[in-house]
């Protein structure tokens, strides 16, 4: 059944529960034949005809997505590499499930690969040395700590611990 075939169906049956009562015959009737559409048989489409006639509620948006609009419409605006944008990404770290930042860190992993961890901070976040950072990064250990000090100002968080050993979030 295509979507067009299944929006008349939803609105034969909403007029038919109107004529005739949530409990007839004709509403079972119906019902019957939504109900002969296999699951696999519907789409997101079909969802979209349920939701479009009030039939299903429109769920409200994550948290992660509005936090991911967010920082698509600050980079717009102030651009990749700006101190906004790094605010809205790490905001958005924050907040994201475990399972997204464990496929971030796999993706990341696999781009860019780690360096070995050094240590761990009382909280459990792995600790890197700073001049391999800058190594994985191709910058200088002076840049590399102008960025880090960088980011502490912009996030308010301390990334720094004793010496030059950074947490990576």
């Amino acid at each position: 059944m295509n979507i067009e075939q299944f929006e008349e169906l939803l609105v034969r049956f909403q007029g038919i529960v109107e004529e005739h009562g949530a409990k007839s015959k004709e509403t079972e009737q119906v019902l019957n034949e939504i109900a002969k559409l296999d699951n696999q048989d519907m789409t997101p489409e079909h969802i979209a005809v349920w939701r479009k006639l009030g039939m299903l509620p429109t769920p409200a948006p994550s948290p992660m997505s509005l936090a991911l609009a967010a920082y698509q419409e600050i980079i717009k605006t102030f651009g990749e590499d700006s101190p906004e944008a790094t605010v809205a990404f790490l905001n958005m770290l924050d907040i994201a499930p475990p399972e997204y930042l464990d496929a971030a860190h796999q993706v990341t992993e696999e781009m860019f690969g780690m360096p070995n961890s050094i240590g761990v901070t009382e909280d459990g976040e792995s600790l890197y040395a700073l001049n391999d950072i800058a190594e994985k990064l191709d910058i200088s250990v002076d840049d590399a700590t102008k960025k880090m000090f960088e980011l502490e100002t912009i996030t308010g968080k301390k990334l720094h611990y004793k010496g030059q050993r950074f947490s990576v979030h």
